[in-house]
């Protein structure tokens, strides 16, 4: 993974926001196991250890062409709008 290209789930948010395997874990492990995005477990300055995660390329693959399906949508929606 590149540094500084990480995200985590879990900074910012408060900690009782977080029950079992912590906030989002289905939807996490179900992108890392479909090679979307890859984890690794961090110590934060608190001592506590999170999982810290990156796009792959599949996944910036994925997000792009989602991004692009999103923006035609949008695009649609304005031109409808427009004609009210």
């Amino acid at each position: 993974m590149v540094a500084g290209k990480r995200w985590s789930v879990a900074r910012g948010l408060p900690r009782r926001s977080f029950s079992g395997g912590g906030l989002g874990f289905r939807g996490s492990a179900r992108l890392e196991a479909s090679d979307l995005i890859a984890g690794d477990w961090t110590t934060i300055a608190e001592g506590r250890r999170i999982k810290a995660y990156a796009l792959t390329t599949a996944g910036k693959r994925q997000l792009n062409a989602e991004t692009k399906q999103w923006e035609r949508i949008v695009a649609a929606v304005s031109q409808v709008l427009q004609l009210t």
